[in-house]
């Protein structure tokens, strides 16, 4: 997970190096590749690349910032064990409805997994993570109207325990598929990086954008682990022990 949106990755333009060998004849040698040539790896990761922009702009960067807020706010305002009236403030709770499309995803999902090439984890994992999202949004949904309305004071919050029994294991569920989705939206992203590195590594007049580009990607790589250790210990109170040192 990230506390800011990700950036829809686009694929760099990456010079190809080397140097023309001399043909006979005053014509130079036709630039066209043969029709059955094997795509390149960057042929194969530009593809990728815009398979992934699909489910990054049409579902992930749409939705999971606002139902990050939303389930944060809830964890805040309730306690794990279930809501207790003296927990409730006069007013209730701030705003729940992460108020997204729940179809924006499935949508997404439709889209790129028709696109080529297949990417069965990738398209594994965003399905998992539409299901999860089309089952999450409508169980906040619920609370809103019943906390905004202090409908909560009128039942001694017998219908918030019944959601939040039902609110949390959607939480937990939420969070392992989007955890699984991040991961495998990554691994695209890595690899245009480590390609975009080589190629400026490659070219000594461009040793300063190496240098910087290897900085920020290096930077995100530890944000990332950073970020993960957090969310680690917000759910179980502890570290893992491979990270410890």
């Amino acid at each position: 997970m990230r506390t800011t949106s990700r950036l829809v990755v686009f694929l760099a333009v990456l010079g190809v190096l080397g140097c023309t060998l001399p043909f006979g004849g005053d014509d130079p040698p036709d630039p066209t590749p043969p029709t059955n040539a094997a795509p390149t790896e960057v042929d194969q990761l530009g593809q990728q690349t815009e398979k992934t922009n699909v489910y990054i702009g049409d579902c992930y960067n749409r939705v999971r910032d606002s139902i990050e807020r939303s389930t944060t706010r809830y964890r805040e305002f309730i306690q794990r064990t279930g809501p207790d009236v003296q927990d409730v403030p006069r007013k209730g709770p701030p705003r729940l409805d992460p108020r997204v499309d729940t179809s924006l995803c499935r949508r997404a999902h439709t889209r790129a997994a028709a696109m080529a090439p297949p990417m069965p984890e990738l398209e594994r994992t965003g399905e998992a993570y539409a299901t999860q999202v089309e089952r999450l949004v409508p169980i906040l949904r619920e609370l809103d109207p019943y906390y905004q309305r202090g409908s909560f004071r009128d039942d001694g919050l017998a219908r918030g325990r019944e959601i939040h029994a039902r609110l949390m294991p959607a939480i937990r569920s939420y969070e392992e598929a989007e955890r699984a989705f991040s991961a495998e939206l990554d691994v695209v992203e890595r690899r245009r990086m480590e390609l975009r590195l080589a190629e400026l590594e490659a070219d000594p007049l461009r040793r300063g954008a190496f240098l910087v580009e290897r900085t920020m990607f290096r930077g995100r790589q530890l944000l990332d682990q950073g970020q993960a250790l957090i969310l680690t210990f917000d759910r179980t109170g502890a570290i893992p022990a491979s990270d410890r040192e």
